[in-house]
């Protein structure tokens, strides 16, 4: 059985060969495979954008509808304008009179085209500028919002300034980033050891448990343990208060002081131990 391998071709052919295909289709009339290709003819002209074509939608238009209606019947009429007609003549002809129909219905279809699509492109355009308008509208609104804003913000610091309210202490308090946990050091209870964990989950799992051991802690029992471990606590401490901070100290807290103390405190923070929090 022979065989081919190759098919040579020159290089300015193969710019216009396409659909390249190998078939057994044929292999009952021969020994080979069928090797197909669709080869364009060189030089053949651009197909462009296509002719104009009547849009489909416009025919449901009721004027345009009239308007082709009353032209196929002027045509009609100049068709048989006489009795007697004439057999085809270069004037006198259905083909020419058909075509005329047909470009006149065109010419009216164009022209109710450049008139809607110029009506559509006006009122974009009015809109266009309305929407800018409003936009317009709105920035100096936004702008006159927040001058308004910062006026009363301005005046609201003028009037609570020399107050201990929520306004001052907020402006005065000061704010603290907190910094992240990557790595939580603890006390194995089990083998005592120091360890470190880098897991979160695990990290949130330790401090969990650490502080339900706290609630349930059994020196409540003990006061002699409790104290002495308030002792070992202290000893800890290497800073001291004054004398005069210990003066003040010393003083009981009166109902004014606690109020203020809570108008000082910041708001949407966590709550204690008896998950009251510090709004209530």
């Amino acid at each position: 059985m022979s065989q081919i391998n190759r098919i040579y071709i020159s290089e300015n052919l193969q710019l216009h060969c396409d659909n390249w295909e190998i078939s057994n289709e044929f292999a009952h009339m021969t020994d080979h495979s069928m090797v197909s290709v669709v080869v364009n003819t060189p030089g053949i002209p651009y197909q462009g954008k296509g002719r104009y074509t009547m849009s489909p939608k416009y025919l449901e238009k009721p004027h345009l509808i009239k308007t082709f209606s009353d032209i196929g019947s002027a045509m009609e009429d100049q068709c048989y304008c006489s009795a007697d007609p004439p057999s085809h003549t270069d004037n006198y002809n259905p083909q020419l009179f058909l075509q005329r129909l047909k470009e006149e219905m065109v010419k009216e279809e164009r022209q109710y085209h450049k008139k809607t699509v110029g009506s559509a492109c006006s009122k974009i355009d009015e809109t266009t500028a309305k929407a800018a308008k409003v936009q317009r509208d709105i920035e100096v609104l936004v702008s006159k919002h927040r001058n308004e804003a910062k006026s009363n913000r301005l005046l609201l610091n003028e009037l609570e300034g020399d107050y201990v309210t929520e306004y001052s202490a907020g402006r005065m308090r000061e704010q603290k980033t907190q910094d992240p946990i990557y790595t939580l050091k603890y006390k194995d209870p089990l083998s005592a050891e120091t360890k470190y964990k880098k897991q979160s989950d695990h990290m949130v799992e330790i401090v969990c448990n650490y502080h339900s051991a706290l609630q349930h802690d059994d020196s409540e029992d003990q006061p002699a343990l409790k104290e002495q471990h308030i002792q070992d606590a202290l000893k800890d401490i290497r800073r001291s208060l004054t004398d005069e901070q210990s003066c003040k100290t010393a003083k009981l807290v009166s109902e004014e002081f606690v109020s203020k103390a809570l108008k000082m405190s910041k708001k949407g923070v966590a709550a204690g131990i008896d998950g009251c929090i510090t709004e209530v």
